[in-house]
């Protein structure tokens, strides 16, 4: 699994809480776009907190962060399940 933002850069060694998404979807090849976003005390979206966690790089420092500012991955889309999907029509 690698976790990329816009622009292509890599920043999976950041975010190890969502590791385990790959097991949701097992032996699948799967590319899916979405938002990783942090939570207020009030569980409302963060952009403060989203920015103190970007900026922890450290192997030690993101193991604390795990814990101090965890993150979720908001999921919006699915590009490619096996094969793309981009050109299905959506049912709503």
């Amino acid at each position: 699994m690698r976790l990329l933002f816009q622009g292509g850069l890599d920043v999976t060694a950041q975010f190890p809480e969502l590791y385990a998404l790959p097991l949701l979807l097992p032996g699948l090849e799967v590319v899916l776009d979405g938002e990783i976003v942090t939570l207020d005390s009030e569980g409302r979206l963060s952009v403060k907190g989203l920015q103190q966690r970007m900026s922890v790089h450290h192997l030690q420092a993101v193991g604390q962060a795990v814990e101090d500012l965890p993150v979720r991955l908001m999921l919006y889309d699915v590009l490619y399940l096996g094969e793309s999907v981009v050109r299905l029509s959506c049912i709503a």
